[in-house]
């Protein structure tokens, strides 16, 4: 390729190299093939030498270059859409997931340094539409003989025995469609099991498989005992059970333990016990007549990712999962923690410093003031405004501080405001609480503690109690400025709106987050609360 400043003379059938602005409004995009008109406009603007590119004899434009490129790496599932600007991508076809052959990609982005293959991670999950891969020829155009050795890398079949992740058929990049529909579902119980523990477990469960284009068959309930187990696992591959899913009220924690022997019981073997994915180090891969079975692990309560939702992809896509493939399952494998599970994983990273902001309405305020303080939160910053020396008084020995705001009467967000300028300036967080919901428990605001993660987006927790929002709401500090500019009496509900990328919605079984106290009679008895 010649590529630089030319004579105006010589510069008509080049490529123009960067885009020129003209005088008369008049824009030239760069890549453009320009004519003798555009040398006119050229040289009545006074730019005599623009910069330029002309192909050899033996390069591809970059259009061509990518297209070719494209097609090659294109595999099933996969539909490439027509290249401009040296750029090709390849789009999923359906819902599934990306397989993806990243020794082969890397080939293909060997062959010359200005063609660039990139993709999703292997097996992402994706929709209609969705960008898989994208093929991007960098310079005007290439030798063909490298998009050449392109293609004869992938012209050809692939031995599947090759080595893990290598696919089966030519083309580096392709989807593999969800085509499993019925996935039989077992909740086993123990007698002092809540049946809202069932219902949320099958619920997440159900959830999962809905989003993934299947439906749950069932689901069945039985005690955690091998035998009634093995009895509703039978049941459900007789009812057309494509996968069987198996929520324990216990971890399985060896092969001699209930769900292991129930899948022995059954006709099934075990393939392995453990992952190295955390959360979900405790699943269990089994194989019943021909359908593959999982015990999930107790973090799939959770709607976070964990290492249940790799293995039911890969299910739900008909692919075989063999103990090798949950062993290469540990790089990356480290996931954020789901925060609700009963070790959490420590870290010699030091937690987030939250402070507990109460905005005070009344005699319910002390009570609040009280869970704050024995949820962790520190230093507690109370608001006052109605009956404000009261309620001072009332929560003098506890250890938290009193602002007054004088402006109370203006709304709930000037109480924000005060409480917000009260805090230490070298705090991450803040939870707000209001004064008139004293049912709250202590463990839900260390639960929204452990969820904030504003590192990844969740800077904002919210907690969710059967399907709805509730308070208190934990901010991170970039947040403050914004909520001191609110007006009114809503407080900060509108940035929830305004910030919705950043929510976090965080599930509790904690009723007291949706509920407040109308009049004094709806208070916690002294007993129970103070």
């Amino acid at each position: 390729m010649k590529f630089g400043s030319t004579p105006l003379e010589d510069a008509a059938g080049r490529i123009l190299a960067h885009t020129l602005r003209l005088p008369d409004g008049g824009i030239l995009r760069k890549g453009r093939v320009l004519d003798e008109e555009d040398v006119a406009r050229l040289q009545e603007a006074g730019l005599t030498r623009p910069v330029t590119a002309l192909l050899d004899a033996d390069e591809l434009g970059e259009d061509e270059a990518a297209r070719r490129l494209a097609q090659a790496v294109a595999g099933p599932g996969i539909r490439v859409e027509p290249p401009r600007l040296g750029r090709a991508n390849l789009v999923a076809e359906g819902q599934g997931l990306a397989r993806v052959d990243p020794d082969r990609v890397a080939a293909v982005n060997r062959q010359h340094e200005g063609v660039q293959v990139a993709t999703l991670p292997p097996w992402a999950q994706v929709h209609p539409g969705t960008v898989v891969a994208s093929v991007k020829v960098v310079p005007f155009g290439v030798p063909e003989a490298a998009i050449r050795r392109a293609e004869a890398l992938e012209g050809s079949e692939i031995d599947p025995s090759a080595g893990p992740g290598r696919l089966p058929h030519r083309g580096a990049v392709a989807v593999a469609p969800f085509r499993v529909e019925r996935v039989g579902l077992v909740l086993t119980r123990f007698p002092q099991t809540k049946e809202r523990a069932l219902e949320l477990a099958g619920e997440r469960v159900a959830t999962r498989v809905r989003e993934r284009g299947g439906r749950v068959l069932g689901p069945r309930v039985c005690g955690h005992e091998a035998a009634p187990l093995a009895e509703e696992l039978r049941a459900l591959a007789e009812d057309g059970a494509e996968v069987l899913l198996v929520f324990g009220a216990s971890a399985t924690l060896d092969r001699e333990d209930v769900l292991p022997a129930a899948i022995d019981r059954a006709g099934g073997a075990v393939i392995q016990l453990g992952m190295p994915v955390d959360p979900g180090n405790l699943l269990l891969l089994a194989e019943l007549h021909g359908r593959p079975t999982v015990g999930v692990p107790g973090c799939a309560r959770s709607p976070r990712p964990s290492g249940f939702d790799p293995v039911l992809d890969r299910l739900m896509a008909g692919l075989e999962l063999a103990a090798d493939d949950l062993a290469a399952m540990g790089v990356g494998g480290l996931l954020r923690d789901t925060g609700d599970r009963p070790e959490p994983r420590t870290t010699a990273t030091p937690g987030p410093r939250v402070a507990g902001l109460v905005l005070a309405a009344g005699s319910s305020t002390r009570m609040v003031a009280r869970t704050a303080r024995e949820a962790g939160l520190d230093p507690v910053v109370v608001v006052t405004g109605h009956e404000g020396r009261e309620v001072a008084q009332a929560v003098a020995d506890l250890g938290v501080e009193t602002v007054e705001n004088p402006n109370h009467r203006e709304g709930l967000s000037t109480s924000l405001a005060a409480g917000l300028a009260a805090l230490p300036e070298d705090h991450d967080a803040a939870a707000v609480l209001l004064g008139d919901m004293p049912f709250v428990r202590p463990e839900t605001i260390q639960t929204l503690v452990a969820a904030h993660r504003p590192e990844t987006g969740a800077s904002i927790c919210v907690p969710v109690h059967r399907g709805k929002r509730g308070n208190p709401v934990l901010w991170a500090r970039r947040h403050w400025t914004r909520m001191q500019a609110v007006e009114g009496d809503r407080g900060a509900r509108t940035l929830l709106l305004e910030r919705a990328e950043e929510v976090e919605e965080v599930e509790v079984d904690d009723p007291g987050v949706l509920r407040d106290v109308d009049h004094p009679g709806a208070l916690p008895t002294p007993s129970s609360r103070d």
